[in-house]
């Protein structure tokens, strides 16, 4: 909700939208209803008590604290025609709320995992002692939040969230419950949550019926309306209400579901003391209901419409009060149905979107993700917080978990919820974990060890992306078709661009010298007056496309103040990425279907809120080019959620997690550019999750190797350990620091004697990025290789890499500068190559100038020396290995004579 002072001050009292208590005081919920806003505007405002009666508040008396305050569309909040909604006031001591971040490395992983009433799969109910099973625990306590349902775990067998906690003392459980549905099982004994809920409801008709009966025929319960009972996902009749003397309405079973779920969900504790669950999830609870289907005189309606309002006022009544009910404001509270309107933003922690990508909206990805309400994207933003919003994708086939196909799915649906900031879990539709283990379902992606870049299956290396380092957004490169309009860059004139107003918006169109986000102008529209967002519209002149086929609709954009706009072409529409558009110019790439064939209009609508926005060098062209992205500490995340295959180049090599599932997609290499491809019947698209191939950055190199091959290293003022050739390299690691002079720079550089890893040279600079892997020899090493480095007064440097032991028998020389490292030439050590007994023994490097010296073992033993001169040839020259002093053009060299 985006609530505006005319002076652009943010309003004190709206400072949280859930207000400070303060003795004398109680919160007062307004839903101003007006012209503009038909479905209301919610407030929270504080409203000092009467002192005869503190129960009765004047509301008329605060609409004049909103009369100075408009929505985003520019009209006055409260007016003549403004009425309020009947919205129960309530008391609460709650303290001021606190936005609280989740501290969690990513991905993040989740379980929705439904248990049965009787415990399993968490019990084993063959046994006579009824035990946990341990490995469900384990499995279950891998992930960082898993939901489940409330009975078993508040009521009956409390054990099973102390056996998580044992195992993982950060896990979060939410409590699993039916917000407007509920079920009668006469098994149930009179402990369980689940009876509980029945019985509340099954006593608004009037009739004590013993549970076990099974009587739904109350009009606690809601019926079709052909006269039998709802088979819906809603069969609970949160309208339902008793008038008080004022004439007003009180929701009273949707106020005792409130105290049932906080007196059975959020206050039960184990024995330890410790709470149960750490927020409540309720499922099947939505505040629209389809009215048309229920016998709304039986709910206590004159008409379909009234019940629609009741519904709506009985659904705010259940989560304000939950709310108020819970004196700790960082309780997360969650639900799941579809999309939730803008005034349940302050109740709720967020949301799940289901089935993903079919579920919201008409399916597809773009739906899931930008839904407004409903998105993924938008959950993240108007969320009260902390925020734990869901992704659920289903596998297909639970027979089959690791199918390609399942593969895509899980590896989609986990990047696209990482664009975000919310959860994902890959699981069996029905979630009945008793019948599939998909608790056990472990992926690439779930935990990567740094030190090896290997997936894992340890817990201790979940989270390995870190924490993000950027925002997701969109990467767009340009789009080799032809483009379908004309003067989309508005460097000259306004040609073929056209604005449509429609009342009440008032909106002007100007080509604008001063700013632009490419070449030197740009098409600046202002908004004086907001009306909705389609009755502003700024467009181009008709161009012909095809239904159901991509188009791409590339611009730069910038606003007054960050908001959100729309493209459509030919019926067909996406929103932009991230819901605004920012002050800053950034170049966007929206893909567009159209919904018909022909001559269509490209258009942005942008009416809904006051101000400017400035667009440049737009592009309509068949085909997507882009993609969305996300940056993190350790690596990156890649999404393509379009329906053809896409090849990114990135800006520097990122290496590929080496799995054990996906082991084509995950193959350990180190790559530039990477190819997405979805599955496009299916409307599944791609993604793939990179690791930075410099995860662990060296510093200063102190020479202190560990028993394991590691070398202690100092990072500004921290000393870690770095194992460039992996965890447990027991062999020589050679290691040096060299410093440019001329620009300042530093390298460090690591040579390893090790066949295993192919004698590779592997480069850093000193921001501690891997540069270069170099491997001197085109075959494995046999036993490794000897590394030097020649440092000359032109402050160049010279990398001196040769085969220890092997047929090839080579010394390669590279060059290094600040900036590259390129092989200059190679020679042979001496003798004929395919003699086994031709071995280097060791490499020495001395300096004069561009003079280097090895000595040989072989037939005959020799010490040779090389020079690279101007011209970048080499020379070779033998000598006795017995020399005291070996005299070149260039100098003299003192040379200790080897034992060997």
């Amino acid at each position: 909700m985006n609530l505006t002072k005319k002076n652009n001050q943010t309003p004190s009292i709206l400072k949280h939208l859930l207000a400070i208590v303060v003795v004398g005081f109680v919160t007062l919920d307004l839903r101003v209803i007006s012209q503009n806003s038909p479905e209301g505007i919610f407030f929270r405002v504080q409203a000092q008590k009467n002192e005869n009666d503190p129960e009765v508040i004047d509301r008329q008396k605060y609409l004049n604290q909103l009369q100075s305050y408009t929505v985003p569309g520019g009209q006055p909040t409260v007016s003549a025609t403004s009425s309020i909604a009947p919205v129960q006031a309530t008391t609460t001591t709650s303290p001021e709320v606190s936005y609280t971040p989740l501290n969690l490395p990513f991905p993040h992983l989740a379980l929705y995992g439904r248990a049965r009433s009787d415990g399993p799969p968490f019990v084993d109910i063959s046994s006579p002692s009824k035990p946990l099973v341990n490995s469900v625990l384990d499995a279950y306590a891998k992930r960082p939040l898993v939901i489940l349902n409330a009975t078993p775990l508040a009521d009956a067998r409390k054990d099973i969230a102390t056996g998580l906690r044992v195992r993982n003392p950060n896990i979060k459980i939410f409590g699993y419950t039916l917000g407007s549905l509920i079920w009668c099982v006469p098994q149930y004994g009179p402990t369980l949550f689940f009876r509980h809920y029945w019985e509340i409801v099954e006593a608004y008709d009037g009739d004590s019926e013993p549970y076990e009966n099974c009587d739904g025929s109350g009009n606690g319960f809601l019926w079709k309306l052909g006269g039998q009972p709802s088979d819906t996902l809603s069969n609970v009749n949160l309208a339902h209400r008793v008038q008080l003397p004022d004439g007003s309405y009180r929701y009273d079973l949707a106020e005792a579901l409130a105290d049932l779920f906080y007196n059975d969900i959020y206050l039960p504790t184990a024995p330890d003391g410790t709470k149960i669950f750490d927020g409540i999830f309720l499922d099947a609870f939505c505040s629209c209901i389809d009215a048309n289907y229920y016998d709304f005189t039986r709910a206590g309606y004159a008409d379909d419409a009234s019940f629609g309002q009741g519904w709506k006022e009985g659904f705010l009544a259940l989560t304000s009060r939950l709310r108020s009910l819970i004196t700790d404001p960082d309780y997360p509270i969650v639900a799941n149905a579809g999309s939730q309107p803008t005034w349940t933003y302050p109740y709720f922690n967020g949301q799940m979107v289901e089935n993903f990508p079919y579920q919201p909206g008409t399916g597809g990805w773009s739906h899931a993700m930008f839904d407004n309400p409903g998105g993924y994207f938008l959950n993240n933003n108007y969320f009260r917080s902390p925020q734990y919003n869901f992704i659920f994708t289903a596998v297909t086939g639970p027979a089959q978990p690791y199918s390609p196909y399942n593969q895509l799915k899980q590896r989609f649906g986990l990047g696209s919820a990482t664009l975000g900031n919310g959860f994902h879990s890959f699981e069996d539709q029905a979630i009945e974990a008793d019948q599939y283990d998909y608790y056990n379902w472990w992926y690439d992606e779930y935990a990567v060890d740094l030190a090896t870049g290997r997936a894992s299956t340890r817990r201790e290396d979940e989270g390995w992306l870190g924490q993000p380092t950027s925002d997701a957004y969109q990467v767009v490169w340009d789009n080799p078709t032809p483009d379908l309009v004309t003067s989309g860059s508005f460097e000259t004139d306004l040609t073929g661009w056209n604005l449509t107003s429609l009342p009440p918006a008032v909106a002007s169109v100007s080509r604008d010298d001063a700013t632009a986000g490419a070449g030197s102008s740009s098409a600046r529209v202002h908004i004086d007056q907001a009306g909705t967002q389609s009755q502003v519209r700024f467009g181009s002149g008709a161009v012909s496309v095809q239904a159901d086929e991509e188009f791409s609709v590339t611009f730069w954009a910038k606003a007054s103040a960050p908001r959100r706009i729309t493209a459509t072409l030919g019926g067909g529409y996406e929103t932009t990425f991230g819901r605004f558009v920012t002050t800053s110019w950034q170049r966007y790439q929206l893909v567009i279907k159209p919904y018909s064939t022909g001559l269509v209009n490209a258009w942005f609508d942008v009416g809904d809120v006051t101000g400017d926005v400035w667009l440049d060098d737009i592009r309509v062209q068949r085909g997507a080019t882009n993609v969305f992205r996300r940056n993190f500490e350790n690596g990156i995340v890649l999404v393509n959620p379009y329906d053809v295959p896409l090849t990114v180049n990135l800006e520097r090599p990122y290496k590929k997690i080496s799995g054990t599932v996906s082991r084509e997609i995950n193959n350990g290499s180190i790559v530039s550019s990477i190819t997405l491809t979805p599955d496009a019947a299916a409307k599944i698209g791609d993604a793939i999750f990179l690791l930075n191939v410099d995860v662990t950055p060296p510093a200063t190199i102190t020479d202190l190797k560990t028993a394991d091959g590691a070398y202690t290293i100092t990072i500004g003022k921290k000393r870690v350990q770095l194992q460039p050739f992996g965890k447990g390299y027991l062999e020589t690691i050679w290691a040096k620091r060299v410093k440019f002079r001329s620009p300042s720079t530093t390298w460090y550089i690591f040579a390893n004697n090790n066949r295993a890893t192919k004698g590779a040279i592997k480069m850093y600079n000193a921001k501690g990025k891997l540069v270069r892997t170099v491997r001197p020899t085109d075959k494995a090493a046999v036993a490794g290789i000897r590394a030097a480095i020649a440092v000359q007064r032109s402050s160049k440097k010279v990398v001196l890499a040769a085969l220890d032991k092997g047929r090839n028998g080579r010394i390669r020389f590279f060059e290094l500068t600040p900036k590259q490292i390129h092989k200059i030439n190679d020679v042979a050590v001496g003798g004929n190559p395919r003699n086994r007994t031709v071995l280097l023994a060791f490499l020495k490097l001395y300096i004069s100038d561009n003079v280097f010296v090895a000595a040989v073992r072989g037939q005959p033993s020799s010490l040779r020396v090389w020079k690279y001169g101007p011209s970048k040839k080499i020379f070779v020259r033998d000598t006795s290995p017995n020399s005291k002093r070996i005299d070149t053009k260039n100098g003299r060299f003192q040379l200790k004579p080897s034992s060997s």
